[in-house]
């Protein structure tokens, strides 16, 4: 049993707003969108992760972590969604186990074991029955 283990619970996800529109409302009124659908010119190729990324008001982003460190959440994971251009934001609360959740997830891995086994021992109980009566 290892004691070097890292206890991760998820306690909310969130989905920010997709980010172009907001992006755009913050320069762009809605009839000068209508007819020229604004788009972003980079000034400078420096950015590694150009096509994997998308500017996000730092405001709104504290917000929502601060909303986040009221729940407790320690750590954040932030995966960017590209099919829309939003981020999904997952509040986790990280922190080393004790001794007795190391004992209880020894005991969980050895009851899914056991039930493994025991399914097991079910299918090939089946198989056998199919044939002897073959």
């Amino acid at each position: 049993m290892g004691k070097n283990v890292i206890i991760k619970s998820y306690l909310r996800k969130i989905e920010t707003e997709e980010q172009d529109l907001v992006l755009w409302n913050d320069f762009f009124t809605e009839e000068e969108m209508e007819h020229d659908y604004p788009e972003i010119f980079v000034l400078d190729d420096t950015s590694y992760y150009l096509d994997r990324s998308y500017p996000i008001k730092i405001d709104d982003l504290i917000e929502t972590l601060q909303s986040m460190k009221s729940d407790h959440a320690s750590h954040v994971e932030i995966i960017y969604h590209q099919d829309h251009y939003s981020y999904i934001i997952n509040a986790v609360k990280i922190w080393k186990a004790t001794e007795e959740e190391l004992k209880e997830r020894e005991a969980r891995k050895g009851r899914e074991k056991l039930l493994e086994r025991q399914q097991r021992i079910g299918e090939l109980q089946k198989e056998l029955k199919e044939l002897e009566e073959e």
